[in-house]
């Protein structure tokens, strides 16, 4: 059985004690609810505060490692890329290990200065000639996507979130990115159930904001947070 948040009980009950005493104008009452809720509850008003600032700070940790690490170099990344590049020129979400690498995915490896194929540019691509993820490419698909065999569900999300910022007529680099910054924004959000959960179980905000901060003790999880990768 969980324990009870004694900050949660006693501002409830100084709020309760408030509007029990002023049950002769109750419509004036239940219209001071919000001011009186503030007043009787600084110390919730200041858990919230940190909460948000803690996911806040977990989303500009994983941005920086957005912005830092390579194209393509987290773990399956260029498959992860692919699938949400395949939601967004209409080619669906085919049956585990039907789904190729697209040869815009190709593509924008071999810019990237990655092999595919076995074969590597030789030559820096300038960012203003990179392909666009809606450019037709010389290459045939290739490989086999092997994320298909995970829920789409988070895939659509990033999908819907490019195609709002521009979709196919992205730059793959800029399209790459926006897809971090979301997938890292999806994470971010998980930070204050994190915290609540562990506040439930122990009943203490103190202890549930310092699980939410034992997350930046493990640098993998801050790390992959910043990058496309849906085991996370």
């Amino acid at each position: 059985m969980a324990n009870v948040d004694h900050d949660a009980v006693v501002c409830e009950m100084a709020v309760l004690t408030e509007l029990r005493s002023n049950r002769r104008s109750a419509d004036a009452a239940s219209a001071a609810v919000p001011e009186r809720r503030a007043r009787a509850c600084p110390k919730r008003r200041n858990y919230h505060r940190v909460v948000a600032a803690v996911t806040v700070l977990f989303f500009l940790t994983a941005t920086f490692w957005s912005l830092t690490i390579p194209h393509f170099d987290g773990p399956d990344e260029e498959e992860h890329f692919n699938s949400v590049s395949r939601l967004l020129q209409g080619g669906g979400w085919p049956l585990p290990y039907e789904a190729p690498l697209l040869g815009s995915t190709g593509q924008a490896m071999r810019e990237a200065g990655l092999p595919v194929e076995g074969e590597v540019l030789t030559e820096f691509v300038a960012p203003e000639d990179r392909a666009t993820l809606g450019a037709a490419t010389s290459l045939d698909d290739f490989g086999r996507d092997g994320m298909v065999h995970h829920p789409p569900g988070y895939y659509v999300l990033i999908a819907a979130g490019t195609a709002a910022l521009g979709g196919e007529t992205l730059r793959w680099d800029r399209a790459s990115l926006v897809m971090r910054l979301l997938s890292a924004a999806l994470l971010a959000g998980a930070v204050p159930f994190v915290i609540g959960s562990v506040r439930w179980v122990t009943g203490s905000a103190t202890a549930g904001v310092g699980g939410g901060m034992g997350l930046f003790t493990v640098p993998f999880f801050t790390n992959m947070g910043g990058l496309m990768a849906l085991p996370v």
